[in-house]
């Protein structure tokens, strides 16, 4: 099927991207730390990356893709493109005017989105100058993205998934390589400009060998531009809405010492098995349901749904049970290094063990998210959003006191779960998609499975003392053998299909 095929090629893609983030992570964990120097540089790279949902691969290109794929499929090459030169335009004034305004006003800013650096004069300072050098960064792979839709609607995924490599690598050798004189975040955070410009003129290269040059066009307010930025506006909204919830979340762990790195690391293991699998799923799924949709073609549309779950099931369901059983283990093998020391990991393992219980339901939204864009539906999963953010800023704030920087992961796991919940209801009442009573059978076995999976990891771990990564990768050989002997048995012993 072309859904495995390039969710599998996406996959690969963010694999490899995601064995540098690793390299990176490293990197920047043993020359910052989780200290307040690594608060501000996240500080200034969450800020930006705030954004980067709304230009780049969130509202634009859920809005976007599903038109440029059905006026591929209905009008030609050439139409879309004249249609993606009108929609560039824009973004282009937009993105100038924009970031030109939060360059210069970013003090102000970041005393709203992270006043718990207000009294810490120096880190202050430091967040401010890091956050105008990695700003620009926005406009720059909010145009890659816009291009990585373009391609995707052609089948073509390798290009913009490969983008996350370029900044991972560009990371690291500015990190390692590079001095300035104030400090090393100050470097990293030219190393994530230089990696927005390297990320656009790739993909520039690759609209141009796959033919699909974009003209250059005054911007024009024609019938195809106001269908896509109404349902922009509303995925727009969305996507404000989902910011709002991660600058409340900055806000509140601003004022816990180390917080913001606690958070960093864990959700940068979290994202690990989410973006291989769900993202990667849901990036090969929008554009293939969009053209199903165009054409009519219900029965493929269906298929294409329940694979995307059950592939997403297979991988996510076991990675969120270990995640949550040996937090502590993991970020020790991967991260304890030089300043990332005991304490960090103990702190930051708090807070993974919550994201893990969240991890299907990251996943869901995923999915079913690019399900009603698909559908050229962007308000629901707005109004969705807007109530999951009361529920996560309500839980946060009731426990922050208690459980510090937990508070936010506890708070973000609920909030989700209640988003995907809604997003399956809501799907069943309008026939977008129904669970199937055998889906459902393979999701239980999945996490038999897995739970069996899990204990002999913990034998492994707790009373032979076996190496980490042996462990687990003994785990997932033991998963995947499971599910090949079942299936074997259901499909050659009992006949059940």
């Amino acid at each position: 099927m072309n859904i495995i095929k390039n969710a599998a090629v996406v996959s690969i893609t963010i694999l490899i991207s995601r064995i540098f983030g690793y390299i990176r992570d490293i990197v920047i964990a043993s020359y910052l730390g989780t200290g307040l120097l690594n608060d501000a540089f996240i500080a200034a790279f969450k800020f930006t990356n705030l954004f980067r949902n709304i230009f780049g691969e969130g509202a634009l290109t859920a809005a976007f893709i599903p038109a440029f794929t059905y006026k591929l499929s209905q009008e030609g090459t050439k139409k879309a493109l004249e249609m993606a030169a009108l929609v560039r335009s824009i973004l282009v004034i937009t993105l100038i005017l924009f970031c030109s305004i939060v360059i210069y006003l970013m003090p102000y800013v970041l005393k709203i989105t992270t006043p718990g650096f207000i009294n810490k004069e120096y880190y202050f300072e430091v967040a401010v100058t890091i956050s105008r050098i990695t700003f620009p960064y926005l406009f720059f792979i909010s145009l890659a993205a816009f291009y990585g839709g373009i391609l995707n609607s052609i089948g073509k995924f390798m290009p913009f998934a490969a983008t996350a490599i370029i900044f991972n690598i560009s990371i690291i050798l500015f990190t390692l390589y590079i001095n300035d004189e104030r400090t090393k975040a100050h470097v990293i955070a030219y190393g994530v400009l230089a990696a927005g410009i390297l990320e656009f003129l790739w993909m520039t290269f690759f609209l141009k060998i796959n033919k699909m040059t974009i003209p250059i066009r005054l911007p024009v307010i024609n019938q195809d531009i106001k269908t896509i930025l109404n349902r922009m506006g509303a995925g727009v909204f969305g996507s404000g809405i989902v910011q709002i919830n991660t600058w409340i979340d900055m806000v509140i762990v601003s004022f816990v010492h180390g917080g913001l790195s606690y958070i960093y690391y864990a959700d940068r293991i979290m994202q690990l098995p989410l973006a291989i699998i769900a993202t990667a799923t849901s990036t090969a799924l929008l554009p293939s349901l969009s053209r199903h949709i165009a054409n009519n073609n219900h029965i493929e549309l269906k298929h294409n749904k329940e694979t995307a779950i059950k592939i997403s099931a297979f991988f996510l369901i076991p990675s969120a049970m270990i995640l949550c059983l040996f937090p502590n283990e993991i970020i020790r093998f991967l991260l304890e290094r030089y300043k990332f020391d005991s304490e960090s990991t103990r702190n930051t393992a708090a807070a993974l063990r919550f994201l893990a219980l969240g991890l299907p339901a990251f996943a869901l939204i995923k999915l079913f998210s690019s399900n009603f864009h698909a559908h050229g539906d962007t308000k629901t999963p707005v109004k969705i959003a807007v109530w999951a953010l009361l529920i996560n800023v309500s839980i946060s704030i009731a426990l922050i006191s208690i459980l510090k920087h937990v508070a936010v992961s506890v708070a973000s796991t609920i909030a989700s779960w209640f988003i995907a919940i809604v997003m399956i209801k809501i799907s069943k009442k309008r026939d977008y998609y129904q669970f199937r009573s055998q889906l459902l059978r393979e999701l239980m076995l999945f996490i038999f499975n897995a739970t069996v999976s899990s204990t002999f990891i913990f034998i492994l771990l707790n009373i032979l003392n076996t190496n980490t990564f042996i462990s687990l990768s003994a785990g997932g050989v033991l998963y995947i053998a499971m599910y090949c002997v079942v299936n074997i048995l259901l499909l050659n012993i009992f006949k059940i299909k």
